[in-house]
């Protein structure tokens, strides 16, 4: 039986940049320079907290990072945002999820001095980062008595919409990371698959190779109803040459994934309707594929459907099963994604 998943951004983003290989090599490109120098790079740690407030979660991720940097520890706050566009208040976000870190190192921590944060947004929409990455920018002008008393600081910004993270090209871990996310709206996924996963030749680890190949082939099924077991299967053979073990890699990878009900066939799809007692005479043509490709996209994020949900959408005309399409991406309940 499928079982419930969260958000497939969030879900990927907090599989990968919680790895440490991940993280280290992401942070050490992306940070400045003189901040990156002076890092003591095997004192990196991750914290489990998020600052990000529920009801936002299913458009921005969070994880908070700590290092030692010369002679004290500093800490480097990392939220990704999914929406398709930049949004304006960033920079308020930032601020109060720093005074949150903050609170939290002087109740763990009382007596020290107050660490440092190196904020950087990771953005991963569909169009480019236009607003300034300082604060004060959301003021307007500020005259200058004004602005002593105004906070300040500037973040650092990783725009996937822009071209190839080429600063990552040493890293291979964190270039694919960074090009699944880039490419994850893209309207062939497949492709950009195809495009993608011969990255995994370049991790020497055998372990890491195979975590790395589900991870990334998880969060494009769950994202991507229009792939099916068919394409898995063939981009994984592509590479199956590899090594010895890959064969058995893709039968694991699968079943498994048929077990958790990220492959549902249209003719699979409809006999288990029929067994749920779900409504016949679906419309004809292209409203038929639209809800099915509705169905199936759901059940993949949140599990096996009730009637009420499989009711709703057989009944619903062209333009609304259009509409709950494209909100089910960032919906965190079927009630929401058809509202």
């Amino acid at each position: 039986m499928a079982q419930p998943f969260t958000d497939p951004h969030d879900r990927f983003f907090r599989e990968t940049f919680s790895r440490r290989d991940v993280a280290e090599g992401f942070l050490r490109n992306y940070l400045p320079t003189a901040v990156a120098d002076r890092i003591d790079w095997a004192s990196l740690a991750i914290a489990k907290d998020s600052f990000v407030e529920k009801a936002l979660r299913h458009h921005f991720s969070d994880l908070l990072y700590s290092a030692r940097h010369r002679n004290r520890e500093i800490k480097i706050y990392l939220l990704v945002e999914h929406k398709s566009h930049s949004d304006t208040w960033v920079a308020l976000q930032l601020l109060r999820y720093q005074v949150r870190i903050w609170e939290l190192h002087r109740k763990q921590k009382p007596g020290e001095y107050l660490p440092p944060i190196v904020p950087l947004v990771l953005y991963h929409g569909q169009q480019r980062w236009q607003i300034p990455d300082r604060f004060h920018a959301l003021f307007g002008v500020l005259d200058e008595d004004l602005a002593f008393y105004v906070p300040d600081f500037h973040y650092e910004l990783c725009d996937l919409t822009l071209p190839e993270p080429a600063k990552v090209r040493d890293a291979v871990l964190s270039r694919l990371v960074l090009l699944a996310l880039k490419h994850i709206f893209d309207p062939n996924p497949k492709q950009a698959l195809a495009g993608i996963l011969p990255l995994v030749r370049e991790i020497l680890n055998r372990d890491t190779t195979l975590e790395m190949l589900e991870v990334v082939l998880r969060y494009y099924v769950q994202a991507n109803p229009i792939l099916e077991e068919n394409d898995i299967r063939e981009l994984l053979t592509d590479i199956a040459n590899l090594e010895d073990y890959m064969p058995t890699f893709i039968d694991r990878y699968i079943e498994q994934g048929r077990q958790q009900g990220l492959f549902i066939g249209r003719q699979e799809g409809r006999q288990e309707g029929r067994q749920e007692g779900r409504q016949e005479g679906r419309q004809e043509g292209r409203q038929e594929g639209q809800a099915e490709l509705l169905l199936r996209l759901m059940t993949r994020k949140f599990g096996p459907l009730s009637k009420k949900h499989r009711r709703l959408i057989e009944q619903a005309d062209g333009d609304t099963l259009l509409r709950w399409s494209e909100q089910v991406l960032f919906a965190t309940t079927p009630d929401e994604a058809l509202r």
